[in-house]
């Protein structure tokens, strides 16, 4: 479409957009030439919320990068199960970081549909305290071979994200045996947790997507 139509075009749909749909708040996403919808942007008032990167990743510069450090016997981890209290949390860590763009209310089994629609059981990571509390995830997803996808991400405090990454770097590895090659991230500046885990990974990396948004006054 970015080649057939110009700005002024663009701007007229918008207008007849606006005209024929309620008022509320509006989200524009762009993934590509985003100079080409400025005047659309600017003149409208949108605000930039969100920068998403979407990297695929060799697996043998993520096994570089992740370390596999002692736990010390502070942590544990064990076998991956979508328990109540994994669910919970995942809920709450969720809609923390997306107030700007909230999550609708469910219940916990329709958000336990979503987590773990395509979910890869034996490649997802959750670690403990030694009071048995979650202080740390990280979320696997099938895709077809050699790949895989990063999910849901989170760790309490710097120690749990020092264990966490020597999991993962396990998981790398056994990944690698596996003869998976790539992870494909999608990583929202917005969100603080895979956002800092991956960091090294994106930061040099422009946006795959950037989300705008105009609030309606009601």
């Amino acid at each position: 479409m970015d080649k057939d139509i110009d700005s002024e075009i663009l701007i007229k749909m918008y207008d007849k957009f606006k005209s024929v749909l309620p008022r509320s708040n509006e989200i524009l996403q762009i993934h590509r030439n985003h100079e080409f919808y400025e005047r659309l942007i600017n003149d409208n008032g949108f605000t930039e919320f969100r920068k998403t990167y979407e990297p695929e990743v060799d697996i043998q510069q993520l096994i570089k990068r992740f370390l596999n450090e002692d736990f010390e016997g502070k942590h544990t981890s064990g076998k991956f199960k979508m328990t109540d209290a994994l669910l919970k949390i995942t809920e709450h860590v969720y809609r923390s970081i997306h107030e700007m763009n909230p999550l609708k209310r469910m219940d916990l089994s329709e958000w336990k549909d979503i987590i773990t629609d395509d979910l890869d059981f034996e490649h997802s990571i959750i670690i403990y305290d030694r009071n048995d509390e979650i202080i740390a995830y990280l979320m696997m997803y099938e895709n077809e071979e050699p790949f895989k996808d990063v999910g849901y991400c989170y760790f309490k405090n710097q120690e749990a994200k020092n264990s966490l990454s020597a999991e993962f770097h396990d998981t790398l590895l056994e990944l690698k045996k596996q003869n998976f090659t790539h992870l494909n991230l999608e990583v929202d500046n917005t969100d603080i947790y895979p956002y800092e885990f991956f960091h090294d990974f994106i930061e040099h990396d422009p946006p795959s997507l950037i989300s705008y948004m105009k609030t309606e006054n009601k």
